[in-house]
């Protein structure tokens, strides 16, 4: 085993002797192995060329040293021991010291102390560092040396300092073995802590469930780019980019908790949308659905905040009437930040229409807050009114949102009064319906309280039953005036 195996330049003044009578034993193109005195010690030198320069390591046995010789240069050992160390007392800043005078990796190195028995042990501990350093990489099988130095060499061929190579690698994540059972659970308990909404909450719940599903004691790291590929398959339009959001919302949780090293959905393209015109509530089924709310309060509140004043229908869900200030100067309807889709608080002023439609269902003790299951039992009541095998989503809001856009040609008015920004709101809602239409759908007024009749409803025959959203003629909007039959309780 090698005691020093610094491979250094020949040192003018070396203080390396050759033994007296001895002559080389082994001589090769370009090795030669010889005893010498080395730092008083007797040890075998193996004299090389290796790059065009001399090289020479020592060992404590010619065996040691032949081994080493029919190594292949690529995978000698590196050393980081000086091959030498030299003590000596001297005067620093005006104090007698001892001074452990060194080469470390090329460069002079001097340490000082106050007796020789502190340098003199720390030139052992320096010993004994060099030496564990090479004891260790000789103990490493060939193959494994053979890698290690090839790596070595790559790294300097590139231009890398070594111990950044190391460092960097030390800060790389090691990806853990969270199961993705685990994985899931701990991000859902995160968005609740977040203060994440219910709606959100279950749409990840129930997107990445159908992804987990199947794998719920594998590692997270099953999860790559041909996993939500195959998960995405078959998905187009929202609900491909709905899907591909929540999971990325899922693998970026997970790389900020070294869950995993980088984030594959950063793989997955994204989703290019065209834009559709919303389905919206024409002037006829929008006075429809008005006139048997009137006769059947419970919803009417629910009804106009959103289809008139434009809340989202689950803000409108968790209205109060306490935010709702129907009798100041300047009607408005407070929104908080809790019951907001995107958590802030915003202020929705009421023009005369809308006030007077939430007098009426005031004044009819209309029910809010409205709870889900009692909206789920009038919108069932609404779609028979209307003739609709299905009550499409948000078509409340953006009824109000465009015929209010149309009405006032305000952008940014409207936007504020909605809750997000001018280019959503003219990307979905611009040109939907024209000014006539809004001026028809606006002149829908509450019904005096007196003339209204609690209704015993009967569902309109098919061949009469009015037209699908989105069909908002004109002149249908402005002459065709369906009102809901109605019949008087005995």
């Amino acid at each position: 085993m090698p005691v020093h195996c610094q491979d250094r330049e020949p040192q003018k003044g070396s203080h390396l002797l050759e033994k007296e009578g001895w002559q080389s034993s082994l001589k090769t193109m370009s090795y030669k192995i010889r005893e010498v005195i080395n730092c008083g010690l007797t040890r075998w030198m193996l004299d090389r060329q290796e790059n065009g320069k001399r090289r020479r390591s020592f060992f404590e046995t010619r065996e040691a040293a032949e081994a080493a010789a029919r190594e292949p240069a690529a995978i000698r050992p590196p050393t980081s021991a000086p091959a030498a160390f030299a003590i000596r007392k001297v005067i620093n800043n005006g104090q007698p010291r001892w001074v452990l005078d060194r080469q470390e990796a090329g460069e002079r190195r001097r340490s000082f102390f106050n007796s020789k028995v502190e340098a003199e042990a720390a030139a052992a501990q320096l010993r004994a560092t060099g030496l564990d350093n090479r004891n260790a990489f000789l103990s490493l099988d060939p193959s494994t040396r053979e890698q290690v130095m090839a790596a070595v060499v790559r790294a300097l061929d590139a231009g890398h300092d070594l111990s950044a190579v190391v460092a960097a690698i030390d800060s790389k994540p090691v990806p853990s073995t969270m199961p993705v059972g685990d994985a899931l659970t701990r991000f859902l308990e995160h968005l609740r802590a977040e203060g994440r909404s219910h709606d959100y909450i279950s749409s990840c719940r129930q997107f990445l469930g159908t992804l987990v599903a199947g794998r719920e004691s594998k590692p997270l790291s099953v999860i790559d780019k041909d996993s939500l590929m195959a998960w995405l398959e078959g998905r187009e339009g929202w609900t491909r980019s709905t899907m591909r959001n929540r999971a990325r919302a899922w693998m970026r949780y997970a790389v900020r908790e070294d869950w995993i090293a980088e984030d594959p959905t950063d793989k997955i393209p994204g989703v290019r949308i065209v834009s559709r015109t919303p389905p919206i509530l024409s002037v006829a089924q929008h006075e429809a659905a008005l006139r048997y709310l009137e006769a059947n309060p419970r919803g009417l509140a629910w009804y106009v905040l959103s289809s008139i004043c434009g809340l989202r229908p689950a803000e409108a869900e968790a209205m109060t009437w306490d935010n709702i200030l129907l009798d100041t100067a300047e009607p408005v309807v407070r929104v908080d930040a809790c019951t907001s889709k995107v958590r802030s608080r915003r202020a929705v002023y009421l023009d005369a229409h809308a006030a007077a439609w939430l007098r009426h269902a005031r004044a009819l003790k209309s029910e809010l807050p409205l709870g889900w299951q009692a909206r789920r039992r009038i919108l069932r009541r609404l779609r028979e009114v209307l003739g609709w095998e299905k009550w499409p989503q948000d078509i409340t809001r953006h009824t109000a949102a465009s015929y209010r856009l149309a009405a006032e040609r305000n952008a940014a008015a409207v936007a504020e009064a909605l809750g997000h920004s001018v280019a959503m709101l003219e990307r979905h809602y611009k040109a939907v319906v024209t000014r006539e239409q809004a001026a028809a759908f606006f002149a829908v007024l509450p019904t005096p309280a007196a003339n209204t009749v609690k209704v015993n409803f009967h569902p309109a025959p098919v061949a009469s039953r009015h037209e699908s959203p989105l069909e908002v003629s004109g002149d249908a909007a402005r002459n065709q005036r369906v009102r809901v039959a109605s019949q008087a309780q005995v």
